[in-house]
């Protein structure tokens, strides 16, 4: 049973990796074409669009999905199948309502967030990407369901699917606009449009999987256990919030820390003389070729926080400690696997 369990957890972590590793190429090909194509400035403006847009996302689907996952996983694991459905509405619900509300501060507060940068010209990138917070916020919910039947399967496809959207529609897009005369900052805007499609189209995945999911239902799902109580909505609720809120503050405060970055960055170049266009020029420039690729491995190893989640968690729900040390053991290995000889 050990055995099985840690094979699983690779496959799962490979699958992620592999996932993450396209999705990471396919960026590089989006950005090194796109910057050629669109220039400096407008990809400045397109970086500072997605820098708020990524802090919004993160108070949305950084801890949910683990904590979806975590708690779907322990309740499989203790035999409350029913529980796993009522978990996954509950965390919809939460998801939604904060996409919604991150959405609702791109889109009405986009003059305000592009003058914070010093360059009202980013308002028209803030609102093609505002749609894109509620609908990635309701495919992180699917996501973390998936994943706490430890099918990585439907993650790593919705994923890849996003960040093929995002190359094809935003350069196509991109392109149609340069050919009509478009101004910098609607180029900007069209560009960013291939996120917002990439988050539809992943989202759209994730609910066609999800119903041709449910639609099969194992038959030992249909009995609980004889000694089962079923929890209330509240305390489900109240148990998504004390593993999300811990994992959330942290990503908040590394995405925050981005956001700060660039409005120093951007504010400090304007006290020193540069005009708005070079600024968000030079801005553009660091955050689409120096970042990313600093950010290469980290981005790759969140793959093995989201496959390691449940594994752990069901073992530890059932006291199986054997299982519990042995996947961390493998999960140790994949990392130092993959760091050593990028350092």
């Amino acid at each position: 049973m050990t055995q099985k369990v840690e094979n699983t957890f690779v496959k799962g972590a490979i699958i992620l990796t592999i996932a993450n590793i396209l999705v990471k190429l396919i960026g590089a090909l989006f950005r090194i074409p796109l910057t050629n194509l669109v220039g400096t400035y407008s990809m400045g403006l397109y970086s500072t669009a997605y820098r708020y847009y990524t802090v919004l996302l993160t108070i949305a689907t950084a801890g949910l999905p683990i904590a979806i996952s975590k708690m779907i996983s322990e309740s499989r694991a203790l035999g409350r199948y029913r529980e796993t459905s009522r978990i996954l509405k509950i965390a919809l619900i939460t998801c939604a309502m904060l996409g919604l509300f991150g959405t609702l501060i791109m889109f009405f507060g986009a003059k305000q967030l592009a003058m914070s940068v010093n360059d009202i010209n980013a308002d028209s990138s803030l609102i093609a990407l505002s749609p894109a917070v509620l609908f990635i916020s309701v495919a992180a919910a699917l996501r973390g369901y998936f994943q706490g039947h430890g099918n990585m399967l439907p993650t790593a496809m919705s994923q890849v699917l996003e960040a093929a959207s995002r190359l094809f529609i935003g350069l196509l897009i991109a392109y149609l606009m340069i050919q009509f005369g478009a101004a910098e900052k609607y180029v900007a805007a069209g560009t960013i449009c291939g996120i917002t499609a990439g988050t539809i189209l992943s989202a759209l995945l994730l609910s066609s999987v999800f119903i041709y999911f449910k639609r099969k239902p194992a038959p030992r799902e249909e009995s609980e256990p004889d000694n089962y109580k079923e929890k209330s909505g509240g305390k489900l609720f109240e148990g998504l919030l004390k593993i999300a809120v811990p994992v959330t503050i942290g990503a908040l405060i590394m995405n925050l820390t981005s956001a700060i970055d660039m409005f120093f960055i951007t504010n400090r170049l304007a006290v020193l003389g540069y005009s708005s266009t070079q600024t968000t020029s030079m801005f553009g420039i660091y955050d689409n070729l120096v970042v990313p690729l600093f950010n290469l491995i980290p981005s790759v190893l969140i793959s093995l926080n989201v496959s390691v989640t449940p594994v752990i968690s069901a073992s530890f729900a059932v006291r199986d400690f054997k299982t519990l040390h042995g996947t961390l053991a493998s999960a140790l290995r994949i990392i130092v696997v993959l760091t050593l000889p990028a350092a």
